[in-house]
């Protein structure tokens, strides 16, 4: 085929500024009062409403955070799970877990306590599964023996003011099980504590709490009543961006297009200067064979001479295996070839965009860049994405067992901010297979800071679903049959909740499902990091041009 090369940067471009240890103003965009800042922070004191700002900006990403804080999380994880060396180390009991048992309130009534910590700090994230309807959630704040906030059962939609759909989300299988999702913020000065009564043991009870802790100083205006029920309009215009995400269209279109056969690759070269690029449309028509195409076409990116970025395109459209449509806050894609990125992605001097055709077939591609000038600070980080692919992975199901396996989902070197991640997997065997904690390790510690509960409890439902859904925070994109047989497709992308790490992170999932099986697991990751930074054990060309399982 004759080949047909075409590069536009359709603006015009000026003189941008060099990047330097400080800047004038705080918003990262050149806008500023003139006041001189050698970083980046964000809006002080902390508080519900700036937290509920932070939560749709897109600039915020790119800038390891200022007030510092670290990202941890409390879950309902079996209790005998002690350490890799010790019994019960994939043990399964998630339910009815709690740190534990008090009667320290005004009532003294007997509370099973599920969160409690000290010092500045907001609750980011919480998940809850197991139909308690006579249970009550109770909140307390900055030492009170009052319950400040409280909600009965785990339906966290009755919370007592507005919170629009979105901002809570009930599980696929809310009516039979209950369930849901809560991501607004509850921010606090001193501490926090939230505990739940009457939980029936067999039943069960499970439960996420993610959570910053802020570093000691830190000034934090603890939740009230009276700022949730004002904020309230706030939180439908969160919900409106949220599920309608700003396209840049005015921003400097910087464009590539080209026939790319086999074994060919293009590349658009973005305007030198500090910009950043603000939203990444790709476009592929072509091929008879579209998942493999998908998946054989590379995405590569390199900010200031160093190559951040190595994906296939299939995957960095969030719909993974298939390419199928998504639909979330930083990703979405129509299943027919058009993806788009939001990340936003700094760079200090220059910047390019590479696709690599690595399948047998020829394809149209089209790359359109939207491209601004960028203030940088000295806490500006690089976009990062990273992809890693094992086939002939065995699921075990004896959870008591020490014999099972775990995978290496990503591992992280050097400093940055952990901000979303797919999972995509064909599975050989009708039955689930997600019934592996996540375990994410920080900074070297000896135990996982992160220990979830299952698959889908990691993405945002409960009670291994096997439909598709979408939500601005993520979603399952793919599931092709109800007993779990096929091609599954996960997506979470972390607004509130990206876990900030110093040196490294090593995220892996247990591999343990209902019954014995095999999967093929395929793991993309998206981070912010320093010019240093890296992901360890990524996977390459020999695995993405492996065929696609039928």
């Amino acid at each position: 085929m004759r080949m047909i090369y075409l590069s536009i940067c359709a603006c015009t471009l000026l003189s941008f500024p060099a990047c330097a240890d400080t800047d004038s103003g705080e918003n990262g965009n050149g806008s500023g009062n003139g006041t001189e800042k050698t970083v980046h922070q964000a809006a002080s004191p902390v508080s519900m409403e700036s937290l509920l700002d932070e939560m749709v900006s897109y600039e915020e990403s790119a800038y390891w955070p200022v007030p510092a804080y670290r990202s941890l999380q409390t879950t309902s994880t079996d209790r005998r799970s002690t350490g890799p060396d010790k019994p019960y180390w994939f043990g399964n009991q998630d339910n009815t877990r709690y740190i534990r048992i008090g009667n320290d309130n005004a009532d003294r009534r007997v509370e099973k306590v599920i969160f409690e910590q000290s010092g500045p700090g907001a609750i980011t994230r919480i998940w809850t599964a197991g139909n308690v309807t006579h249970a009550t959630i109770r909140f307390y704040f900055d030492g009170e023996r009052t319950a400040r906030l409280s909600v009965k059962g785990n339906d966290l939609t009755r919370l007592p003011f507005h919170i629009p759909d979105g901002l809570v989300v009930r599980h696929l299988h809310y009516d039979q099980h209950g369930g849901t999702s809560l991501h607004i913020p509850l921010p606090y000065q001193t501490g926090c504590k939230v505990t739940i009564d009457e939980a029936d043991p067999d039943y069960g009870f499970a439960y996420h709490i993610g959570y910053r802790s802020y570093e000691e100083g830190t000034k934090v205006q603890t939740f009230t009543m009276e700022e949730a029920v004002r904020l309230g309009s706030k939180m439908d215009r969160t919900v409106t961006l949220l599920k309608n995400p700003p396209s840049y269209q005015e921003e400097q279109l910087c464009q590539a297009m080209q026939s790319l056969e086999s074994g060919k690759r293009m590349t658009l070269t973005l305007p030198e200067g500090t910009n950043a690029v603000r939203n990444l449309v790709i476009r592929v028509n072509g091929g008879s064979r579209y998942a493999q195409l998908m998946r054989g076409l590379i995405v590569k990116m390199t900010f200031d001479g160093k190559q951040t970025v190595w994906v296939p395109l299939s995957d960095f459209s969030g719909g993974g295996i298939g390419a199928c449509a998504v639909d979330s806050w930083y990703l979405s894609a129509d299943g027919k070839g058009r993806s788009e990125c939001r990340y936003i992605m700094p760079y200090c001097e220059n910047a390019s965009i590479e696709i690599e055709n690595l399948s047998s077939q020829t394809a149209e591609v089209r790359i359109e860049a939207r491209v601004s000038e960028w203030t940088w600070h000295t806490n500006t980080c690089y976009f990062h994405g990273s992809w890693r692919q094992e086939a002939g992975l065995q699921t075990g199901s004896d959870y008591d067992s020490n014999d099972n396996r775990e995978w290496l989902f990503s591992d992280l070197s050097g400093r940055g901010v952990y901000k979303g991640d797919i999972l995509t997997l064909y599975n050989y065997r009708d039955t689930w297979y997600g019934e592996g904690d996540e375990k994410i390790y920080i900074d070297g510690e000896n135990f996982p800071s992160h220990f979830g509960t299952g698959i889908e409890d990691y993405y945002n439902t409960s009670f291994a679903p096997v439909e598709v859904f979408h939500t601005p925070f993520g979603g399952a994109v793919r599931a092709d049959n109800e007993s779990s047989f096929g091609y599954n497709t996960w997506l979470r992308s972390r607004n509130l909740d990206g876990i900030t790490f110093n040196t490294s992170l090593r995220f892996y999932f247990e591999l343990l499902g209902w019954a014995p099986a095999t999967v093929l697991f395929s793991s993309t990751v998206f981070w912010y990091g320093t010019s240093d930074a890296e992901a360890l054990h990524t996977s390459g060309e020999n695995e993405a041009t492996d065929p696609i399982p039928n």
